[in-house]
């Protein structure tokens, strides 16, 4: 499982490079990065019958991923152009993309998608433009720190995405929080404010009315679409406690038909991580025959045929 990462270079977001940063040095091992539409294409086409996490920072519309600029026209990856998706948790930090993420989902087998249906806002709204620039600067450290602190959440806590999504409702509102209870020194220092204006109450006032409203605002617009259940199983740490926690929780949901191979694979690893061959066998041939080619199937060490042979004498028995 890989961390597939597309970051184009693109004017409004390069804020955003703090949050590849972030990603670069904590999961290194596992993260790749893009900053041109070719090249993210051509690793999804390459991809096979892998489930990965592949996130985008990036412009959006309702119908298209936005790309890098290209001889003066900027590049829409549209759902055709990311078919390729297939088998893998998206989460798209970008405007309006929430409902290409469900055509996804239904159309291309993606597992699960995490997007917005409406514009992210980039700048505070207000009646008038006074300390835009300022308030500017604040909301986009509080985006980069919430989803610097959800997405590490996520993968260290082995949450599932519907978890995952109120993670980030969540840290928007902490972090928003985090400023409120700074002092005007904190704030001047931390945002590289003016003491002048960090201490005007003018804009303490705006901090607490326009920045809230826009927070919540972004909030509100978070969606999921496909397997709110979806947990990514390469980040999943090998302990008994935790592997049974989600184990219980496996076992008491379900998913839609074609992504129940995802559900029964999860369950076998984990029933062979604590040492229930039965479970895992039980479960493992239940993935392999909805989806046989499944990649992460080939890390079991067993064949297919000794796992068949193995059921018939667990169910014989």
């Amino acid at each position: 499982m890989k961390i597939i990462h597309f970051f184009p270079r693109s004017l409004g977001i390069r804020f955003l490079n703090s949050f590849k940063q972030f990603l670069q040095e904590s999961y290194g091992y596992a993260y790749i990065f893009h900053d041109k539409s070719e090249g993210l294409v051509s690793e999804l086409v390459n991809r096979h019958n892998e489930t990965d996490i592949v996130i985008f920072t990036a412009h959006g519309t309702e119908d298209s991923i936005i790309g890098e600029m290209v001889k003066g026209e900027e590049v829409s990856l549209r759902e055709d152009k990311l078919s390729n998706l297939k088998h893998s948790f998206v989460f798209s930090f970008s405007c309006s993309t929430g409902a290409l993420g469900e055509r996804l989902c239904l159309n291309c087998n993606v597992l699960s998608y995490i997007g917005f249906n409406d514009i992210i806002n980039l700048s505070v709204k207000s009646e008038d433009n006074a300390f835009k620039q300022e308030l500017t600067k604040v909301l986009k450290l509080i985006y980069s720190s919430a989803l610097q602190i959800s997405f590490d959440t996520f993968i260290k806590r082995s949450y599932d995405v519907g978890q995952f999504s109120r993670l980030i409702s969540l840290n928007l509102k902490r972090s928003f929080s985090t400023v409120l209870a700074m002092n005007s020194n904190q704030l001047s220092t931390y945002f590289s404010i003016s003491a002048v204006t960090s201490s005007n109450p003018a804009f303490i006032k705006k901090l607490h009315s326009d920045l809230l409203t826009t927070i919540d605002s972004v909030r509100s617009r978070i969606v999921v679409h496909g397997e709110k259940g979806f947990i990514p199983w390469f980040f999943i740490e090998d302990d008994e406690a935790k592997n049974r926690e989600i184990i219980l929780k496996l076992e008491n949901v379900s998913f839609s038909s074609q992504n129940e191979y995802y559900r029964f694979f999860i369950l076998a690893w984990l029933y062979l991580r604590i040492g229930q061959s039965k479970n895992s066998i039980r479960a493992f041939n239940k993935s392999h025959k909805l989806f046989p080619d499944f990649e992460p199937l080939k890390l079991f060490p067993f064949s297919s045929e000794d796992f068949e042979q193995l059921y018939s004498e667990t169910e014989a028995g």
